[in-house]
This record gives structure tokens, sequence and C-alpha cells, in this order.
């Protein structure tokens, strides 16, 4: 049996998103704008058996929380 653990964190605060217009005017203009995401931690458990040589059982968990507060999302 096989017992593996993986740990990912992902560093949103700094997500920006880079809208650009076609045509530039008094009230549109390039600009980046920041979400304010916050960062995530990403957790996964996971096991695999070989109960034959041709056979593999696998079970997994995972916890992926958002980066985004929940008043930002539609």
């Amino acid at each position: 049996m096989t017992l593996t653990a993986d740990w990912l964190r992902t560093d949103w605060s700094d997500f920006y998103e880079d809208i650009d217009y076609e045509v530039e005017g008094v009230l549109f203009r390039d600009c980046k704008v920041n979400q304010k995401w916050v960062p995530s931690n990403r957790v996964r458990l996971e096991a695999e058996y070989w109960p034959a040589k041709d056979l593999a059982i696998r079970a997994g968990f995972g916890f992926d929380p958002r980066g985004v507060c929940d008043r930002a999302v539609t």
C-alpha cells in the first residue's frame, strides 16, 4: 500500500486583471485591477493498494478552498 500527501499554496494576492480597451478615451483607459483575492492552501491525501499484479485500487480526499471571498463570486 502506498500513502501520499500533498500541500500546495497558491498566492492569489498578486493576481491582477489586465483590462485593455480597443479605443482609449477619457473614461476608458487601459489598467490593471487588483482582484483582492487571498492566498489559498490545497491539501490532498491519497492511498493506493495493489491486491493483484494488474489491479490497483485508489482512494483519496482533497480540500481546496477558494481564494476569492463569497461576495465576489457571481
